[in-house]
């Protein structure tokens, strides 16, 4: 794995990542509910709560000054809306700017206005989707289309009528949205001195970390989850994240090429949220030793039916997002939603096929081991 450290935000991503919340059904809550909404059993320190709502001051700042109008909302709000109240930022009329890794929207504009209708209703079949029938570059026509979304397991009529609707005409429908992006983008960089003294302090900690010379337990503990930044020669670049300040967000999208959505450009970046390194529930403070509370989110995670059968399904062989997706009936939003869950207490980890461009998920039995070990040290004496 090579590192590459970018302490700069990117605004696309970001903006993107923050309309996804100011537009879901989670913009009145703070993010430690959020946070626990997600993971009921998850442990926060009284630093962490202050840190927490020190960002969501920035966040409210953000969102009062950009002032979504009701039908920008209208114009959003569905693209970011799926069944359960998930979402997924990809599934949208800005679906391309979610693939833009540090391009400046006027980049992303112009590329998209170059591409035809039938390319771009290909490219948000196969990045949205996972269609892997249709290949990078191909046209699809606007009946294929609707037969693809129609068919789509798992989403709300409504929502396929919004994404029907969207695709139509997808180049006036961009239009219409990216104006609501450069406006948030331009008061994110407005409020940067809000958060400027936690830029300085992520971008000296995460030169630590990356410093070949340092034992970073934040690395290693990435590379036991998601073995194929080791395994492979990927370039990944290290940025900050400030739309989910308390995460971290892996973007591994690579292209073999020029007929990716943004021609050759790979997209492989690990996004260190702003706080991260300051929580006391995160990477860099876990041992491989299993505390109560941990065997506790571990269990509770595999007792939840639908990641149950993924680990199920997962046991007899490895497996990619959309093989998942058709095997248990479920769109690709929910299918992101429990692997991000799966992944996190590391109950899986992620592979690449020999395509070189296609990840894939498989059982961790090293984890899946460690728990029975400590249900045993535990219960029997």
């Amino acid at each position: 794995m090579k590192l590459q450290f970018d302490p700069t935000i990117d605004y696309v991503r970001e903006g993107v990542a923050m309309l996804q919340y100011f537009c879901s059904t989670d913009a009145d809550k703070t993010l430690v509910e959020i946070m626990r909404k997600n993971d009921p059993l998850i442990h926060f320190s009284k630093e962490d709560l202050e840190l927490m709502a020190g960002y969501d001051r920035f966040l409210a700042h953000v969102r009062q000054q950009l002032a979504l109008s009701e039908d920008e909302l209208k114009l959003l709000e569905h693209d970011y809306t799926h069944e359960e109240g998930e979402t997924d930022v990809r599934a949208s009329v800005l679906f391309p700017c979610y693939h833009a890794s540090g391009m400046t929207l006027e980049e992303v504009i112009a590329r998209i206005e170059s591409l035809d209708e039938g390319t771009l209703r290909a490219y948000f079949l196969t990045l949205t989707l996972n269609i892997e029938t249709i290949e990078d570059g191909a046209s699809v026509s606007i009946n294929e289309f609707m037969q693809y979304v129609l068919d789509a397991p798992a989403w709300t009529a409504q929502y396929r009528c919004h994404i029907l609707n969207t695709f139509l005409d997808y180049h006036a429908s961009f239009a219409k949205a990216t104006p609501i992006l450069a406006r948030l983008i331009k008061v994110i960089q407005e409020s940067e001195s809000m958060i400027r003294k936690d830029l300085d302090e992520w971008a000296e900690q995460t030169l630590i970390h990356m410093n070949k010379d340092t034992d970073s337990p934040f690395l290693t503990r990435l590379s036991t989850i998601i073995p194929i930044i080791e395994e492979k020669d990927l370039t990944m670049i290290v940025r900050p994240t400030i739309a989910t300040p308390a995460s971290v967000v892996i973007f591994m999208y690579v292209v073999d090429g020029d007929t990716g959505l943004f021609g050759s450009r790979s997209n492989c970046s690990i996004n260190v949220g702003l706080g991260f390194y300051k929580m006391d529930t995160n990477l860099t403070k876990r041992s491989d030793h299993l505390t109560d509370e941990e065997l506790q989110q571990a269990l509770k995670t595999i007792a939840d039916k639908s990641k149950f059968d993924i680990l199920t399904i997962l046991r007899d062989e490895h497996c990619y997002a959309a093989q998942l997706a058709n095997r248990l009936s479920l769109s690709p939003a929910t299918i992101s939603y429990h692997m991000s869950a799966l992944v996190s207490r590391q109950l899986v980890s992620v592979g690449m096929g020999s395509e070189e461009k296609k990840l894939y998920y498989q059982l961790n039995t090293g984890r899946i081991k460690k728990i029975a070990e400590s249900l045993l040290s535990t219960f029997v004496r």
